[in-house]
């Protein structure tokens, strides 16, 4: 699964990251609602989505400082 996860998103460090958050959640969900009936594909799915998350929040958080970066620019003319 980490190796496909490489594969996919390029970052060694982001795919750990986010195959040990699917692990979590399943670790979690899966006694309460019992195992998906493919759990490799929906540990997968988990693990690209939390992946895609933290690159959307990663991407919104650098566009926002660098906003704020130009309105101090501005303000101090």
């Amino acid at each position: 699964m980490l190796a496909i996860l490489v594969g996919v998103l390029g970052d060694f460090d982001l795919a750990e990251d986010a195959a040990a958050e699917a692990f979590a959640i399943a670790a979690e969900r899966w006694p309460r609602a019992g195992s998906p009936s493919n759990p490799r594909a929906w540990l997968m799915t988990t693990a690209r989505n939390r992946a895609t998350d933290r690159i959307r929040r990663d991407r919104a958080l650098a566009i926002k400082v660098d906003l704020l970066a130009a309105g101090d620019r501005v303000e101090g003319r």
